[in-house]
């Protein structure tokens, strides 16, 4: 029997939201040895031959967004995907001085929607910025879960495009670097869904953080300059 991430949470504290990506243009998620095309850089599909986004994928580029509207807001946010930079590392720094401004400045931001929790933590130098205390680090589990977004159709029919690379230093094609990538069909929107799964309650700011992240990502996948991969994400729910 299929066991999912959100059945290990404790049922008393989980909270789903459904996701919805509206796919605008052809998606290109996936890698190379997957499924039987013959293109040159295949999509990932699952075991029904359905389309999906990986969760992975979509958490990793939502956390990234997270982390952009934190820092344009003035917060202090840690340095990730560097394991040794990320928090509450900050306290193994050879640079104390600038282990102890982070620290202030995550002090600074708490929010006092915490209540009396905020107190305690804050008596600690393990501290973790906004960012962290929702999607994790090598040092905390994150809060969220997000499962693959499914596209509920199974499509017989390849669709493949044809690429070539780019010499970047004289911008120009390369010879013979002609290949070809699978995408999903194009032609209409496609409506691909999954869920959130939170395991503690979200503060207001947090929520509007995630609402906002969501609302920034335009496009996914490989070929986005080409124009594959433009879509909208939605969190219905949140706020």
């Amino acid at each position: 029997m299929a066991i999912k991430l959100s059945e290990l949470l404790k049922e008393d504290l989980r909270t789903q939201y459904a996701i919805r990506a509206k796919i605008e243009t052809g998606l290109s998620v996936g890698a190379a040895g997957v499924g039987s095309t013959l293109a040159d850089k295949p999509v990932v599909k699952d075991g029904r031959d359905r389309f999906i986004i990986p969760g992975s994928h979509l958490k990793g580029r939502l956390r990234h967004e997270c982390e952009k509207l934190a820092r344009a807001l003035g917060k202090t946010v840690c340095e990730s995907p560097r394991a040794e930079l990320m928090c509450p590392q900050h306290n193994s720094r050879k640079d104390e001085e600038r282990a102890i401004d982070i620290r202030k400045g995550i002090r600074a931001d708490f929010p006092d929607e915490y209540g009396q929790i905020r107190d305690e933590v804050l008596k600690t130098a393990h501290l973790f910025c906004a960012v962290c205390r929702l999607f994790g680090n090598p040092e905390k589990q994150s809060v969220l879960l997000i499962s693959d977004l499914v596209w509920e159709k199974a499509v017989p029919v390849e669709t493949i495009r044809n690429r070539v690379a780019i010499n970047r230093r004289r911008s120009t094609a390369e010879d013979k670097k002609l290949f070809f990538i699978e995408t999903a069909p194009v032609g209409g929107e496609l409506d691909f869904t999954g869920t959130l799964t939170v395991s503690r309650a979200l503060t207001t700011e947090e929520k509007k953080m995630l609402v906002a992240a969501f609302a920034q990502i335009h496009a996914l996948g490989g070929g986005k300059t080409g124009g594959a991969g433009w879509l909208r994400v939605i969190c219905e729910g949140l706020i």
